[in-house]
């Protein structure tokens, strides 16, 4: 379909386009967990964010901000199964390690400002995410106060970096 109609689209809507292929290939989440390494995962946001970056008032703005949102909170949150370490609650190394190459090869984008900030939360807690949970109930229990608070302000934070989405 690009091929076809390339000529007749904007910059705008061919970027568009390439965001969506990605996603249509294959999609990042699926039950509960990533179905995509992080490191693609990390492509996908800085494909999402230069789109936002060169169309600020771009026709798919919405929905590439509501897309690039779910893949930060996907990147920075989705600790399912292969991410924390049950016994102490802390994120293992190698996924804090992810970050901070994401940070180090990307180190101008929007992205990484907002990844240093998680990387900072991560050190104030010694790497610790989640509280342990109740016997007999939940291995995992509640994130820790700052860490649940950074989730929750994700959105705001993204709206911060490229204006309200319209």
């Amino acid at each position: 379909m690009q091929a076809a109609y390339a000529s007749s689209l904007s910059n705008d809507l061919k970027d568009y386009l390439v965001i969506q292929s990605m996603e249509m290939k294959k999609g990042y989440s699926g039950d509960g967990a990533l179905q995509i390494s992080r490191e693609e995962l990390g492509k996908r946001m800085l494909t999402a964010e230069n789109y936002l970056t060169a169309h600020p008032s771009g026709l798919k703005k919405m929905q590439v901000q509501t897309l690039y949102t779910d893949y930060l909170k996907a990147y920075l949150s989705d600790y399912r199964y292969e991410a924390i370490d049950e016994s102490t609650m802390k994120l293992l190394p190698a996924v804090k390690k992810s970050y901070r190459d994401f940070v180090k090869t990307r180190p101008d984008s929007k992205t990484a400002e907002i990844v240093k900030v998680y990387i900072g939360l991560l050190q104030e807690n010694q790497d610790v995410i989640y509280d342990f949970g109740q016997k007999d109930v939940s291995i995992i229990g509640d994130p820790k106060s700052n860490i649940a608070q950074f989730w929750i302000g994700l959105s705001e934070r993204v709206s911060q970096q490229f204006g309200a989405a319209k």
